[in-house]
């Protein structure tokens, strides 16, 4: 048998093959950081936002949003 035949057959499809609570811990963390980036959003100035091509209107409906919300 060639190691090609066997790693051919694994599945490198990580989030399944996660447990429940590694899975829970990514999703706690990639809240945290979306709240992070919302609110740091919502603090930029005009000139700033300017910067990003992005406007107040959209800053502050994006920074409205509920961080489970993508």
């Amino acid at each position: 048998m060639e190691a090609s035949d066997w790693t051919d057959s694994i599945s490198l499809k990580a989030p399944f093959s996660l447990s429940w609570p590694v899975r829970l811990f990514d999703l706690a963390l990639l809240w945290l950081e979306r709240s992070r980036q919302r609110a740091a959003l919502g603090r930029l100035d005009e000139r700033l936002l300017r910067d990003i091509g992005c406007n107040r209107a959209s800053a502050v409906a994006e920074s409205d949003k509920p961080f489970w919300q993508e």
